[in-house]
């Protein structure tokens, strides 16, 4: 039996493949369920066109959950506005977390990271954001991750130092300073 839900954030971007394969690794080293999430932003108005849009989506989360080796994920496609049928659907699936990818902002080494999804989600739901840093074109280092004596679980590249994760438990009462909802958390 999962001790929670992880819902992810993915589409066909790098910065997505990055979160699914944050979120993929934090489900099952905390033994957490894992829901994939992709919506559809441009959707034709007819319910035929709508309908082909839904297949087309859940086609495209099918591919990128296969491209990863992911056969253990549940799968959910909506039609509109990403932050908000996200954050619905995080509600739905009672998530302790959200994990959306994100786009390199600049040249350097560990750029400003961008996501959208990011500045939104706190404003529609009350759960925690976790955005996923992108891969910035260079092979993605070995992840190696740890349980920690106080049950967190600590999360990096191989042979790199990272602060502990907060545990799963702990999650949901995470608040921000700010006067939205969530709380975003940049891996």
């Amino acid at each position: 039996m999962s001790k929670g839900t992880i819902v992810c954030a993915v589409n066909e971007s790098t910065g997505a493949e990055e979160a699914l394969r944050a979120a993929s690794r934090l489900a099952g080293r905390l033994d957490m369920r894992l829901v994939a999430v992709h919506v559809v932003e441009d959707a034709p108005l007819s319910p035929s066109a709508r309908r082909e849009a839904r297949a087309g989506g859940m086609r495209l989360v099918e591919r990128v959950l296969a491209e990863q080796g992911i056969p253990a994920a549940d799968r959910r496609v909506a039609i509109g506005d990403p932050a908000e049928h996200i954050g619905r659907i995080a509600g739905e699936e009672h998530a302790e977390l959200v994990i959306v990818g994100s786009k390199p902002n600049g040249r350097r080494e560990r750029p400003p990271l961008r996501s959208r999804l990011a500045t939104e989600l706190p404003q529609v739901t009350p759960i925690p954001v976790v955005v996923a840093p992108p891969r910035l074109g260079r092979p993605y280092a070995a992840a190696s991750s740890s349980r920690l004596p106080d049950g967190s679980v600590s999360i990096g590249p191989a042979g790199v130092s990272s602060a502990p994760a907060p545990a799963a438990a702990a999650l949901p009462s995470t608040r921000s300073r700010s006067s939205s909802p969530g709380t975003t958390i940049v891996a």
